[in-house]
């Protein structure tokens, strides 16, 4: 088995591709790369699966303020990463079926990966829009009638 697949939390996409690990740098834009191992077979390294990202010191907006966490489970043990930008899912050689079936499809990643709320990614946007400045919006009161004064005046 040798599957690739790129995840995007800023189009919120998980996509085959082809040799993930070989392009990882093209895929996400830098050659200074973390690997987290997920999976790695005791009797053979290179059967294993592999999340390839960039290091969090490279990323420049909105990629830095973006995120997924993906749920990995191994031999009954669910784990969770979180993961800030792009990241490439690798796996390859020789995979148990209880694994292999995490990173077999499309499908399956993307069960796997919760992308960063949208709504957190709007309040990003908003904070940083140029008439948000020194962390302040303009406001405007809205114009409530005093039903007490109305009243009053009604029934006079």
């Amino acid at each position: 088995m040798f599957r690739s697949y790129l995840i995007d939390p800023l189009s919120c996409t998980v996509t085959k591709v082809r040799e993930g690990f070989d392009r990882a740098e093209q895929l996400l834009g830098t050659d200074r790369l973390d690997v987290a191992t997920l999976w790695t077979a005791s009797f053979d390294p290179h059967s294993s699966v592999n999340l390839v990202s960039a290091d969090e010191a490279t990323l420049d907006e909105p990629l830095s303020e973006t995120g997924f966490s993906l749920f990995f489970t191994c031999h009954g043990t669910r784990k969770e990463w979180q993961i800030t930008g792009k990241a490439v899912l690798v796996a390859g050689g020789d995979i148990p079926t209880d694994i292999a079936e995490q990173v077999d499809t499309v499908a399956s990643v993307e069960r796997a990966v919760e992308f960063k709320l949208q709504m957190e990614a709007e309040v990003v946007a908003w904070t940083e829009h140029p008439q948000f400045s020194n962390g302040r919006a303009g406001v405007r009161r809205a114009q409530v009638k005093n039903e007490r004064s109305d009243h009053r005046k009604s029934g006079s």
